[in-house]
């Protein structure tokens, strides 16, 4: 919330919707700023989803496979920061050291998550079945 009173203060909705002076006729953003904040707003509501069912009433409720299989959405909120990211990068202009930076870091948590679901799988293999 705090950034989107960078640009346009006091005129929020214009990151999502056309102004009315760029008024168009189907009234949605779908350019470069309207995606960014549109994949970003998506996040922050899965997030808050994800925050809702972080708690025992929903794992007792849910039982434990479907609670699982709503928390492996963080993999898509990740997706959605990391393009809403690499968005406001382009869209900013950022230094290039930044924009660099910023990749690396996203490369780094991706490989990690790679190896984790590597050796996840890899000790479901190896153990016997019941």
């Amino acid at each position: 919330m705090i950034g989107l009173q960078v640009h346009a203060p006091g005129r929020m909705w214009t990151y999502f919707v056309y102004p009315v002076e760029k008024a168009r006729g189907f009234p949605l953003r779908l350019d470069s700023i309207g995606w960014a904040n549109h994949l970003g707003l998506l996040a922050g509501l899965l997030l808050l989803l994800l925050l809702l069912l972080s708690n025992d009433w929903s794992l007792t409720r849910l039982r434990v496979r479907r609670w699982k299989r709503l928390q492996r959405w963080n993999y898509a909120v990740f997706g959605r920061v990391l393009a809403h990211g690499v968005l406001y990068q382009v869209l900013e202009k950022r230094i290039v050291g930044w924009t660099i930076t910023f990749a690396i870091l996203n490369l780094l948590i991706i490989e990690l998550q790679v190896a984790g679901f590597r050796e996840h799988r890899k000790q479901h293999q190896s153990s016997p079945t019941q």
